[in-house]
């Protein structure tokens, strides 16, 4: 693959990613900024339970289960500890004795410690062989983590009419907040500056969940694909018995909660999201944490890139839902994709700057390449092809190997095109001749009208012969005058051909006198004068 290939497609790439990207996100944020509060409904029709999946959090674990007791009297708690290696269990059996209403579920080795989803299946199993048939439908399991804090009003929301107060709600998700969003020193002993980089980082974090991801799950109201997530989901135990498959409801992937959620919109149930009551978490201070954490959320997304054929097959979920589930489910491989692509235009960018701002190297006399580049430029602009550079050849003063060539001077191309200066007749145009200037800086093609007027008026020359004959085949004249010095043209004292080496030249006078007259006459009118005197043009001959 060419690099220009791979420039290009690096640049439709990144392209169509940030289309959709942008029309994505302003897809997302009208739906956030119009969202009105919820009903509340009656808590009292529903029978709560927190489940509490924990594996040593004894740090947290004793305030999680008092918050929850105490703000939600009427909720039964239930506590997983999954093979714990520290007091997390105790604490909790001292909880149960003294507050009530706490219910310890232990996992032990091998059963243990094989993920959040097998735990909260094992919490589903025993939970459901308490509550008859009966009332299940009524019955709501709320997942919270060891350190989650539910608002106090959570109850009251998640029974409003549009949530558990409609029989086809399935789950709930609740809003996502940081309880340490408001701590001013979260490392102690640090310094100033390591705990202003804490602190930013975690409001950072509550921002995205408050934004970005509150706008994503608000926008899925209309697309019905609302989904859950790990923390502050509520579910209808009637529906989780509806989707189970072997072990539980739960299945086996780092994104249990995507997943579950997924199987609900598959299973004909339907999902919603409220901001109007929360759960607070706490968030992350070390950024490497932090990355583990999402790579595993990007890990569990391409893990349930499996289901896109059920969720285009099922007639439960509409076109437009479809292509939202889509969308999620390639956004972890377009991420990996872009790490590859992304960075290539800009590179391009950033080398493309730098060597713009660079000198061009001077190019010397070798291999003929300058002057292939002085016959690309001329056939580029349009020009009539220099009959020297047509043929090869090169004048003599300019035959050492080495030595600097002259940068091709072209005429006043603009000056014509914008109608200053009328075209020249076929004759005295430059490419006629090949005269070079005596100083080696260049030509112009005012030089090859002064060159066409002093050959016709020069002696012999009509009639092709005299030491300005022009010599050579009938049809194929060749110019033996050597160049201009600004003074007058000078050809070999010994009338040999230019296109041969000499050392030895006589000058013959600038015919200026001759063609005065003529010049009043020019097509050109920088050649004009309203005195009605003849100047030469600047830069030809002395004044």
């Amino acid at each position: 693959m060419s690099h220009q290939l791979l420039l290009d497609i690096s640049i439709i790439f990144s392209l169509v990613a940030g289309t959709v990207f942008l029309g994505y996100v302003v897809t997302i944020i009208l739906p956030f900024v119009r969202r009105t509060p919820d009903e509340h409904g009656d808590p009292a029709a529903f029978e709560w339970h927190f489940v509490v999946p924990c594996r040593d959090e004894e740090a947290v674990i004793g305030e999680t289960v008092g918050y929850l007791r105490e703000t939600f009297p009427e909720a039964t708690v239930w506590v997983i500890d999954d093979d714990s290696e520290d007091a997390t269990a105790d604490i909790v059996r001292r909880a149960a004795s003294d507050l009530g209403g706490v219910e310890l579920i232990q996992r032990r080795r091998p059963n243990a410690r094989t993920g959040k989803a097998h735990a909260l299946n094992h919490a589903w199993s025993i939970i459901r062989e308490t509550i008859p048939a009966e009332r299940r439908a009524t019955t709501v399991l709320a997942v919270v983590d060891a350190d989650g804090r539910p608002s106090a009003n959570l109850l009251e929301v998640a029974a409003g009419p549009e949530l558990f107060g409609s029989d086809e709600i399935g789950a709930v998700q609740v809003e996502v907040r940081m309880s340490n969003r408001v701590v001013m020193e979260p490392l102690e002993g640090r310094g100033r500056f390591a705990n202003l980089v804490a602190r930013t980082f975690v409001r950072m974090q509550d921002l995205e969940f408050r934004g970005p991801i509150s706008a994503i799950q608000m926008s899925r109201r209309y697309t019905g694909t609302v989904n859950v997530g790990g923390n502050g989901q509520l579910t209808r135990l009637s529906a989780l018995d509806a989707i189970a498959e072997g072990e539980g409801p739960w299945r086996g992937s780092l994104l249990e909660d995507f997943e579950l959620g997924l199987h609900f919109l598959l299973g004909g149930w339907k999902n919603a999201y409220t901001t109007a009551a929360w759960v607070d978490q706490e968030a992350l201070y070390s950024l490497r944490r932090y990355i583990v954490q999402r790579a595993r959320w990007s890990q569990g997304t391409m893990q349930c890139f499996r289901y896109i054929p059920k969720i285009w097959g099922s007639s439960r979920l509409g076109n437009l839902g479809a292509m939202e589930l889509t969308y999620f489910l390639l956004q972890p491989w377009v991420q990996v994709l872009g790490t590859i692509f992304y960075p290539i235009p800009v590179i391009a960018m950033i080398v493309n700057a730098v060597t713009d701002g660079l000198p061009r190297p001077r190019r010397r006399l070798a291999a003929g390449g300058l002057r292939r580049d002085r016959r690309r430029r001329v056939r580029d602009l349009g020009l009539p092809l220099p009959a020297a550079l047509r043929a090869g050849g090169r004048p003599p003063h300019r035959r050492r190997l080495g030595a600097r060539l002259p940068r091709l001077r072209l005429p006043d191309l603009r000056g014509r095109l914008a109608g200053r200066h009328p075209a020249r007749p076929p004759a005295d145009r430059l490419g006629q001749d090949h005269p070079q200037r005596g100083d080696g800086r260049g030509r112009t093609a005012r030089v090859a009208h002064e060159l066409t007027e002093f050959r016709r008026r020069a002696p012999g020359a009509a009639a092709g012969t005299g030491p300005l004959g022009w010599g050579g085949r009938p049809g194929k004249p060749r110019s033996i005058v050597h160049g201009y010095d600004g003074r007058g043209f000078f050809m070999p004292a010994d009338g040999v051909h230019a296109g041969r080496s000499t050392t030895t030249h006589r000058r013959i006078p600038h015919p200026q006198r001759q063609i005065s007259a003529e010049r009043l006459e020019s097509p050109h009118p920088r050649e004009r004068h309203s005195s009605g005197s003849s100047r030469s043009p600047a830069g030809l001959h002395p004044p």
